[in-house]
């Protein structure tokens, strides 16, 4: 496994070959999905935690327990609906901030267990706007999140991800589509 660390390596997790699984656990709905290429959604599932609305918001503890619970099936299934084996991914990418502490534990945990592979961790918000670079939109949006990812303190933040924030955002025409 490559790095276990905010500033881990995303190169060779959107080239032709890659086939990455990512999870999201920061909250209280769990979402896995498998990505082809950098740019082909094979699968995408989201839960999410309805127990919540008896107590009038999100109680950390039980989606943190929740996403312990959904996590190994949804994976399974994410897996079974892209067409692909566990052997199969060449990477992991997971949410490690900002959220819930239990509920990024819970995903951290699962991606690092989750084989020898490439391991890359994201603040929610840039991964979110690693594949937009194709609208016009983008530019705002990509300068958006590059601006939170230079907020993060050093430690908190992948160097790589905004390297990689500021070159799309240098490759988008003011005025291409």
């Amino acid at each position: 496994m490559n790095a276990g660390s905010p500033g881990a390596d995303a190169a060779g997790l959107t080239g032709a070959g890659a086939l990455v699984l990512a999870i999201e656990t920061s909250c209280d709905d769990t979402s896995v999905a498998v990505l082809a290429g950098g740019r082909t959604l094979r699968s995408h599932l989201i839960a999410a935690q309805d127990i919540h609305r008896l107590y009038g918001g999100v109680v950390p503890e039980l989606a943190s327990r929740a996403h312990l619970e959904l996590l190994p099936p949804m994976v399974a299934r994410a897996l079974a609906e892209a067409g692909v084996g566990s052997g199969d991914l060449t990477g992991v990418a997971v949410t490690n901030a900002p959220g819930l502490v239990g509920s990024l534990v819970v995903g951290v945990a699962f991606a690092k267990a989750y084989g020898p592979r490439k391991l890359v961790m994201y603040p929610v918000r840039a991964d979110l706007y690693l594949g937009m670079a194709d609208s016009t939109a983008a530019r705002r949006t990509l300068g958006e999140a590059i601006a939170f990812a230079d907020s993060l303190p050093p430690g908190q933040r992948s160097e790589s991800t905004l390297a990689s924030l500021k070159k799309k955002l240098a490759g988008i025409s003011p005025g291409g589509p």
